[in-house]
């Protein structure tokens, strides 16, 4: 049995989602970038920027960027971007709850309900016409 390709785009268009995973990689790219920076806190330009190019974390939240690229290109080519676009502002959500949770910061009041319109702002867009 040969893979059909095109068949399987077309089915997937059908299926009108696109895989939550872009929102995941970008969060994880932007805490990789995020401990990476705290890391090199106190350097001059030129020593950072040195130091940035050999950290593991910085080089890994950088990977993690060029692969949501490939991942995004993947969405837009299985679902209609005028919903996949939305969804990428989930990402508005989970890199502050992340970073809540992992480097202790704190939120606002006016944070969460903003964090909140976008979710409710989502699941209007994702309800269908």
């Amino acid at each position: 049995m040969v893979f059909d390709t095109r068949r399987a785009i077309d089915d997937a268009r059908k299926d009108d989602r696109s895989d939550p995973g872009f929102g995941g990689i970008v969060c994880t790219g932007q805490l990789l970038l995020m401990s990476g920076a705290q890391r090199l806190g106190g350097l001059g330009r030129l020593d950072f920027l040195l130091a940035a190019a050999v950290d593991l974390r910085v080089l890994a939240g950088l990977a993690a960027w060029i692969a949501s690229t490939v991942f995004w290109l993947y969405v837009l080519q299985v679902a209609p971007l005028s919903r996949a676009y939305g969804l990428t502002s989930l990402t508005y959500v989970l890199v502050p709850l992340a970073s809540v949770y992992i480097f202790g910061e704190q939120l606002r009041r006016l944070h969460v309900l903003g964090m909140l319109l976008i979710v409710i702002g989502v699941a209007f867009l994702l309800s269908g016409d």
